[in-house]
């Protein structure tokens, strides 16, 4: 450093300067503090009563869950004994679907005679009976039968493919309706 001081001045002024500096740092971090003390205030402010604001919602929702869970368990098992009958006809199909589906099989060849349809709680019963012009007509209806997602089993005696012309037959099928 150059200076016009003498070399037992220079410490002492060194030392001033080292102070006041030093005060002037102190009293602008005070001020920095200060300021940001003022700013914050109204945040505090405001969260606490926010926090307050929700710690009394959630009595006052606490208090009315004990009444409300009992009107919600009511319904949520009205709720399900409706599923439960929509579930039982959504599995079922018509019974026009299925006879749609059987008829919509039929090959060249092949004359349906009747029907007999039963229903029961599981899988029901259909009897188609009918003749076919040959045993070739019959294997492909029948397998065309067998084909058709909605029926589980599709069952042909094999009497019926004894005749090689003019087959009278009955295939019994099993199906959802």
């Amino acid at each position: 450093m150059f200076t016009f001081l003498p070399r037992s001045y220079r410490p002492e002024v060194e030392k001033e300067y080292r102070k006041r500096v030093f005060a002037v740092a102190f009293a602008l971090g005070a001020v920095l503090m200060l300021s940001a003390a003022a700013l914050a205030a109204p945040s505090y402010i405001i969260l606490s009563a926010k926090r307050a604001a929700a710690s009394l919602s959630a009595t006052k929702t606490t208090a009315a869950g004990a009444e409300g869970n009992a009107s919600l368990e009511s319904r949520i098992r009205d709720i399900k004994a409706k599923i439960g009958v929509l579930k039982t006809v959504a599995d079922s199909k018509s019974i026009v679907s299925v006879l749609d589906r059987l008829v919509g099989q039929i090959t060249p060849g092949i004359i349906l005679t009747g029907m007999t349809l039963k229903r029961s709680e599981g899988p029901g019963g259909i009897l188609v009976s009918g003749s076919a012009a040959t045993r070739d007509a019959l294997v492909a209806f029948s397998k065309s039968l067998q084909g058709e997602p909605s029926f589980q089993n599709v069952a042909l005696p094999v009497s019926s493919l004894a005749k090689s012309s003019n087959i009278g037959f009955s295939i019994t099928i099993d199906s959802s309706f």
